[in-house]
């Protein structure tokens, strides 16, 4: 039992100073012995159980059973500390905790081979949420750039030719390559809305995944470097990097599940790499020219790839066997792109040549010229149309059947690239000259153009500060005019009333007169009544001369009254003409006061919507220029945030090392304290073999002399039937000499016997005398090296004491980096929350107020 101890604080003590010796755990200095203890065994390079080779570090990666910087996808971990089955060593224990501390930190600190050698880094899945990418559209809305950079990565002074472009395929997005970025477009309002930097080069190829959530460029510098990225569209952020060519990609695309990415070019290669990993997983080595066209079909099962020797193969995803051999093109490719059902390939061919293959049997299905001096771009709508560019400078749509639909006109140069829009009810096309055309694919009317070389947030800022100042002028000129034209049409109004006040007199004194006239001319009535029924009883010969003079008594005033309500009436109807005679003019000069108003007005309005438009638009540059800071202090949150993690990881590592040279100090001085106990025991064990030894050694000598004593019998006995032989031979006739012989024969045979069994218990002696001398030379040998131990375990105590103090002192100095990281990324954040604030307000002032009403009143309710 002790001398099992010492042999385990013994290999303590080896692995002990092995990490004293230096932070860094390598597999040569700390964990082969741990394997050579527990597993090499049965994995070693002549035995391979498993086929696993503990022995040799190429062989443990080559069996992709540990993951640096990954406990939970290391498989060897997960058996030797018996978290997963089956459990190693087998029917056994786990092995010492110091020992998996050793496991342990070997991985965490990326699988070093030897002192002096590089960790390997943690291998980290790229391209998030694969599991559940969508086959179709998503679900909810399109995915589209949130808070994205629109800063600009070089100010280009005129746009290069384009050579990439993509439409997202259930989002209104347009992707556009321009020189070491991509552009991202709003089809709908032209408007940039975001910019992914690409330093690798130039863009030569660009595809939206066909979920929409992810957007890859393929380019670089040609013969110099090739790279393919992919960015989310939503977060703007790079999920994937993959490729390291010699010469600009001019081909890729991604598969539909998000796992692989196809790439190509001057090679003459198609490389296949993971998304997961970032590792190439194949090669196929077929194409005899430049690659020109790669796209993997909607459903993803098959693989396209075309290059600009005419060459056209289809090929088995996921076997990369050869599906098709397609032979048609008598020139170049330009371009290669599949239908939405993943049964129709279409090829553009750089002498002008489309055409249509079916992938049931690989054969034509339609060929057509589409463009006179060469094609430079094919693509599908969803519903199977077509849309091509050519040197013609023309971009032309096509029914599915190759059926020419129409001709879109208004490029300068050569077309290279040709487009529909997410609804295919827009086409967009590009040129050499660097020029893109948005159509409508109804008339082929032009309803937008871009200009893929953005002036940067601080020229556009100037640009619309300028705006704002023409705008407010103008604004302060035409509310000027609005209210002077008010202040006019308030007189006027004024002028208009008092007129109306007095043409309203006239027109009562007129009614007064009317009624009082509409009096007396019923009075006359009367009168005139009286006068006919008295002249009626004149006629009958009665007495009137009373009547006649009652008639002569009211004529008079009647007459009278008469003439003074016809003046009065006269008089009225002149004052009244007199009193509309002005309103009218008053009418149509009001009428006009209030027209020049209601202009003035609108005017001023548009004016201030035009200061507020420029305002907004300001403010929405004020908040890109602020995005920019707000997105560099996100950044730098990541990264102090990933810093502090690893600060996190390197301290707790610190705490085992720690822990570990504690329990290896506990382990030494509990053994130093049994030290002399176990001298006792060895001198004890030495005394007692001692002991055996002597009594051995006394018996074998007693046996020695038995032995010699048999050996002189046996002697004695050969001699005296050597004699009776001779005088038997002597004396033939003897009988009584032949039985003599014969017994002493028996005799002789039964000394030998019993010698030869004295001699082999003397051997047998001698074997076990020599064991005891060997337990007690061991014994000697023993005590002698625990007094060695015992003399240097002092020092080892001490020097084990010091690395204890040593890594107590890296603890706390890691605790101390560990605690300024902390306040470090709290300050980050502080600003982080601080730019985000002051983006968010520039953002309000960029909404226009109904929006912002309504996307209030809906969170509001939401």
């Amino acid at each position: 039992m002790r001398i099992t101890l010492f042999m385990m604080v013994g290999l303590c003590t080896v692995f002990a100073a092995a990490l004293a010796g230096a932070d860094v755990v390598t597999f040569e200095d700390d964990v082969l012995p741990v394997f050579r203890d527990h597993c090499l065994s049965c994995h070693n390079t002549e035995k391979k159980r498993a086929d696993i080779d503990l022995s040799v570090y190429s062989a443990i990666l080559d069996a992709d059973i540990v993951a640096a910087g990954d406990l939970d996808d290391s498989i060897l971990y997960q058996v030797i500390t018996h978290a997963e089955k089956p459990t190693m060593p087998p029917d056994q224990p786990k092995i010492a905790e110091s020992q998996l501390a050793i496991v342990r930190a070997w991985i965490e600190g990326g699988l070093v081979e030897r002192s002096g050698a590089k960790a390997i880094h943690k291998k980290k899945s790229s391209v998030a949420g694969l599991s559940d990418v969508p086959s179709g559209r998503p679900d909810g809305p399109p995915c589209m750039p949130i808070d994205s950079l629109l800063e600009p990565t070089v100010a280009l002074e005129r746009p290069g030719t384009v050579t990439a472009m993509a439409c997202a395929p259930w989002a209104p997005l347009l992707a556009v390559g321009a020189r070491q970025q991509v552009l991202v477009y709003h089809t709908a309002g032209l408007d940039l809305i975001a910019v992914l930097p690409f330093p690798e080069g130039t863009p030569q190829v660009l595809r939206f995944s066909r979920s929409g959530t992810l957007l890859l460029a393929g380019g670089g510098r040609a013969g110099h470097s090739g790279r393919v990225v992919v960015w989310d569209v939503e977060t703007s952020r790079r999920v994937c990097e993959v490729g390291d060519e010699l010469d600009a990609v001019m081909a890729a695309d991604i598969s539909p599940d998000q796992t692989e990415i196809a790439l190509g070019g001057a090679s003459k290669l198609v490389h296949i790499y993971s998304t997961a990993t970032g590792e190439r997983v194949d090669t196929i080595r077929k194409h005899a020219e430049w690659i020109t066209g790669i796209q993997y079909s909607p459903d993803g099962v098959l693989l396209a790839t075309a290059d600009r020797g005419g060459g056209l193969f289809v090929w088995e995803s996921f076997s990369r066997q050869l599906f098709h051999d397609l032979r048609g093109h008598d020139t170049g490719i330009a371009e290669v792109c599949w239908r939405a059902d993943s049964d129709v390939v279409a090829t553009a061919g750089s002498g002008g040549q489309a055409l249509l293959w079916n992938m049931n049997n690989g054969a034509v299905i339609k060929k057509w010229k589409a463009h006179e001096p060469g094609m430079t771009s094919i693509a599908f709508a969803a519903d199977g149309r077509l849309v091509t560019a050519g040197r013609d400078q023309v971009v032309k749509t096509w029914q599915a059947s190759g059926k020419g639909i129409r001709a879109f006109l208004g490029l300068t140069d050569i077309a290279t690239r040709a487009r529909f829009d997410e609804s295919g009810t827009r086409v967009i096309g590009s040129d050499w000259a660097g020029q893109v055309v948005v159509w409508s694919e109804k008339d082929a009317v032009a309803v937008g153009k871009i200009v893929p070389a953005p002036p940067t947030i601080a020229a556009r800022s100037m640009a619309v500060a300028k705006e704002l100042s023409v705008a407010s002028k103008e604004f302060k000129s035409r509310d000027s005019k609005r209210a002077e034209a008010e202040r006019l049409d308030v007189g006027r109004a004024a002028e208009l009333a008092k007129f109306t006040k007095v043409r309203d007199g006239a027109l009562a004194d007129h009614e007064g007169a009317r009624l009082r006239l509409e009096k007396s001319e019923a009075l006359l009535a009367a009168i005139q009544s009286a006068i006919t029924a008295a002249v009626a009883v004149a006629e009958q010969g009665a007495d009137v001369s009373g009547l006649l003079e009652t008639q002569r008594g009211l004529s008079v005033p009647a007459a009278a009254l008469r003439d003074v309500t016809s003046a009065e009436e006269t008089a009225a109807k002149t004052a009244l003409a007199a009193a509309e005679a002005p309103l009218v003019e008053l009418g149509r000069s009001r009428s006009e006061s209030e027209l020049a108003a209601k202009k003035a007005a609108a005017a001023a309005e548009l004016a201030r919507r035009s200061v507020a438009d420029c305002k907004r638009r300001l403010s929405r540059w004020e908040a890109a220029a602020i995005n920019v800071a707000r997105l560099r202090a996100r950044d730098e949150v990541e990264s102090a945030e990933a810093g502090l993690a690893l600060l996190q990881e390197e301290h707790d590592a610190k705490q085992l090392l720690v822990d570990a040279r504690q329990r290896e100090l506990s382990d030494a001085t509990r053994w130093a304290s049994d030290l002399p106990g176990d001298r006792a025991q060895h001198e004890a064990r030495i005394a007692m073999a001692t002991a055996t030894c002597t009594a051995a050694n006394q018996e074998l000598g007693a046996l020695r002399d038995q032995l010699d004593k048999r050996v002189a019998l046996y002697d004695a006995a050969k001699a005296l039937l050597a004699s009776v032989t001779q005088r038997a031979e002597a004396d033939a006739e003897n009988e009584a000499l032949r039985d003599a012989v014969m017994h002493a024969q028996s005799t002789v045979e039964a000394l030998g016997r019993d010698r030869d069994a004295a001699q082999g218990v003397l051997d047998a002696h001698r074997v076990q005398v020599s064991a005891d001398e060997s337990v007690q030379l061991a014994a000697v040998a023993a005590l002698a090296k625990l007094d060695a131990t015992a003399a240097a375990w002092p020092a080892e105590i001490e020097r084990r004491e010091l690395a204890l103090e040593s890594s107590v002192v890296d603890l706390r100095k890691k605790a101390g980096d560990l605690e300024a990281g902390r306040v470090g990324v709290q300050r980050l954040r502080a600003r982080f929350a601080q730019v985000d604030a002051r983006f968010r307000e520039a953002q309000d002032r960029a909404v226009p107020p109904g929006v912002k009403q309504s996307r209030d009143a809906k969170a509001k309710s939401e």
